[in-house]
């Protein structure tokens, strides 16, 4: 899957090495995320998972109809940029200068926030990227390894700001926005 070309939900494969931001902080909404604050935010959504898709904020009957009638589930949402990485897992430069980042909603279960929640007291997600690598596709079983820093957090701190960082952090408002709009509140 090229993921740069990505605009739903993360979704990671199956041995495939990610090195992913957390972009939904506090100040978002000003154009200035502020990376110190204690973790990033996170809302509570409803969703259906589909298969090769992953899961979808459920926008009410038609969803539920669409996913055979099934129950929305309750899980965990953010913002995260996912960086352009090689077969190594190290950042691809050449991809990142073109572009190659995709900001996008990650929806978690309870056992991942739980599982980042642990991360972030040791390695704060403001400071740390994470590593990502996928065991099981459909139930998207991952481990995190904290990264020794932060692309994001790098870019923003450039002044002026990059024309890269103000793309991400446009774009990871406009994502904001929306699951805002679709939060349990």
């Amino acid at each position: 899957m090229d993921r740069s070309n990505s605009t739903g939900p993360f979704v990671a494969e199956v041995g495939l090495p990610y090195r992913i931001s957390f972009a939904w902080w506090k100040g978002l909404d000003e154009g200035m995320p502020d990376l110190d604050q204690i973790g990033p935010q996170f809302v509570g959504a409803s969703v259906n998972f589909f298969p090769d898709i992953g899961y979808v904020v459920n926008n009410g009957p038609g969803f539920t109809k669409l996913a055979g009638g099934e129950a929305p589930r309750r899980r965990i949402v953010t913002v995260i940029v996912a960086w352009p990485t090689d077969a190594a897992g190290r950042v691809d430069i050449d991809r990142l200068a073109a572009g190659g980042q995709v900001v996008q909603p990650w929806v978690l279960s309870t056992d991942k926030f739980a599982c980042l929640k642990a991360v972030n007291r040791e390695f704060p997600l403001g400071s740390h990227d994470l590593m990502l690598r996928c065991s099981n596709l459909e139930h998207q079983r991952m481990t995190f390894t904290p990264c020794r820093d932060s692309i994001l957090r790098s870019l923003l701190r450039e002044r002026p700001m990059t024309t890269l960082a103000a793309t991400i952090v446009d774009q990871a408002r406009q994502v904001a926005a929306k699951l805002q709009r679709w939060s349990d509140g």
